[in-house]
């Protein structure tokens, strides 16, 4: 790589935002440019993907096809509300304090949620 380099400074063509595309010793330094780019995509996305794939000591290990069912992107698609407001029945609950310090906990899977305990509640 560093022949090439010193190739491009020898024969005086250099490196600037002209010349990238010229090519010396069957090398193109804007190909090798794009190929950089799309390993880093390529090995990224994996790298996520395995790391949700993979057991590991804490969480949950989701199925290897969690990427193409439709539960995947159900949270990120729906839409909100038309209004922006919250109706009186979730307010009244959310206000309350129930053994849940008040918090609304109805949306969350219960493997995602533990309750807080009596003797830490308010």
């Amino acid at each position: 790589m560093g022949i090439v380099f010193g190739g491009y400074e020898a024969t005086g063509v250099g490196l600037n935002s002209s010349t990238v595309h010229q090519a010396f010793d069957n090398y193109v330094f804007a190909l090798g440019l794009w190929m950089l780019f799309v390993g880093f995509s390529v090995f990224t996305l994996l790298g996520l993907y395995l790391d949700q794939v993979l057991p590991k000591e804490f969480g949950h290990r989701l199925h290897p096809c969690f990427c193409f069912k439709k539960s995947s992107y159900d949270s990120c698609c729906k839409k909100p509300p038309s209004n922006g407001e919250v109706d009186d029945e979730s307010r009244i609950t959310f206000l309350e304090g129930n053994q849940d310090g008040g918090m609304e906990v109805k949306n969350l899977k219960p493997e995602n949620y533990e309750p807080v305990a009596i003797e830490v509640a308010r």
